[in-house]
């Protein structure tokens, strides 16, 4: 049980920074992808903003639902601010925010390769890029009161 208090503590603190701090993620990511999308793999930029939109999109919502529904919910667990857990460097923060959303970008790009010509890893090696470089200005662009 204390495993899943972790993990949820983990993933709630991860998505509240995601939706206050971290909320230039979203649109820096989505323009690194669009760009990565054009150059790379020579999609179109109307196709590129859908593929990048799309995926983020669809990792914000799965986050949101994961974070807040399935653990809020249904295992009962709500942040509670008189229990902070051990803090972590921001940097670290934004890195894994990178890494939780690439890695629901990567499921969204798997989902809709089935039956489609695209590579479904080259476009996951793409969200990793890109959700990095974001994490990085990110954490470059926190107030300096946090780091």
């Amino acid at each position: 049980m204390k495993v899943l208090y972790a993990l949820s503590q983990f993933l709630i603190s991860e998505w509240i920074f995601s939706v206050t701090l971290a909320l230039g993620h979203i649109l820096i990511n989505s323009l690194l992808l669009t760009l990565l999308l054009v150059i790379i793999e020579k999609r179109s930029l109307l196709q590129g903003l859908f593929l990048a939109f799309g995926a983020q999109l669809f990792a914000t919502g799965a986050f949101t639902l994961i974070a807040r529904f399935f653990l809020g919910v249904l295992c009962g667990v709500t942040f509670s601010p008189e229990e902070v857990p051990t803090l972590i460097h921001p940097f670290w923060t934004s890195f894994l925010l990178g890494v939780i959303y690439a890695g629901l970008q990567s499921f969204f790009f798997y989902m809709i390769s089935w039956g489609q010509q695209i590579a479904p890893q080259r476009y996951a090696l793409l969200c990793v890029v890109s959700n990095f470089i974001a994490a990085l200005l990110v954490y470059w662009l926190l107030p300096t009161t946090i780091g």
